[in-house]
């Protein structure tokens, strides 16, 4: 897996943070994906 990126990580946050912090990485990776935006690891979403 490729390191995301700062623009990555910031979309993920915001999604995490959308959703109320309930969110599983698979499901919060497949939204990043769709969006156009790369995944993020297991250490990223715990630092969320």
């Amino acid at each position: 897996m490729a390191n995301a990126t700062p623009r990555d990580t910031r979309a993920g946050f915001d999604l995490y943070r959308s959703a109320g912090g309930a969110i599983s990485l698979d499901d919060l990776n497949e939204q990043l994906v769709e969006a156009g935006y790369g995944p993020v690891a297991q250490r990223t979403l715990t630092h969320y």
